[in-house]
């Protein structure tokens, strides 16, 4: 019984917020007060059959969406996310294109701040070159893109992390070897290290997919039953 009283509280819940009602205004349309609508979502009551009518018929819905239990974590979620401020895939790749051009604004400062201020125009005797200010905008701006891809997208794009994460990982070493070659150190046998670096992406990869056919098999599973 309390199972079922959890069921309907939940949905009657449900209802409630997707309608946009208060349980104040709720209780007024309803002709109840605000407690008794919060016992009912909460569980610790039950309205009468006749009140669950008049509820349905004012929802638009029959009394099988108010006493099913099958699908009421998927709804409330639903609604909690469309309730939710969202972001399209267009802004969020606009976001992701923004910060990228910042990384380069970046780049494009600290190139014009050595070249004029400090009057470094090439790379002779203690002078750095400073075209590795471009160089090393690359992997920043592919660490950027892996770690906002991995944020909006969450497991669902694991190949494109995988492919962003592998680029920032070798072009990251590339400039480590260009920077120190510039204040004469030969260091490319550290590329190597961007190999188990890659082993251990790929790993990821696999377990990140099969973990996702477990979970997809899981839910066939439970909806079957």
């Amino acid at each position: 019984m309390d199972n079922v009283k959890k069921t309907i509280g939940e949905n009657l819940a449900y209802l409630r917020k997707n309608a946009k009602l208060t349980q104040a205004e709720l209780a007024e349309k309803l002709g109840y007060s605000d407690k008794a609508i919060s016992t009912w979502e909460n569980g610790t009551a039950l309205p009468d059959a006749e009140t669950l009518t008049k509820i349905a018929e004012f929802y638009h819905v029959d009394m099988n969406f108010i006493f099913s239990p099958d699908t009421t974590k998927q709804r409330i979620r639903r609604m909690d996310n469309d309730s939710a401020p969202s972001t399209t895939n267009r802004q969020k790749i606009l976001i992701i294109s923004f910060l990228v051009t910042l990384v380069w604004l970046l780049a494009a400062i600290i190139y014009t701040y050595l070249y004029i201020y400090l009057n470094i125009s090439e790379s002779t005797g203690d002078n750095p070159p400073i075209w590795m200010a471009w160089i090393w905008a690359i992997p920043v701006s592919f660490v950027a893109i892996t770690l906002l891809v991995r944020f909006y997208w969450k497991s669902t794009t694991k190949l494109t992390i995988f492919i962003f994460g592998s680029l920032a990982t070798w072009t990251g070493l590339v400039a480590v070897c260009l920077q120190a070659i510039t204040l004469g150190t030969n260091i490319w046998v550290t590329m190597v290290i961007g190999v188990p670096i890659e082993i251990m992406l790929l790993i990821w990869l696999g377990l990140g997919n099969r973990m996702v056919n477990r979970t997809n098999k899981k839910e066939k599973e439970s909806t079957k039953s």
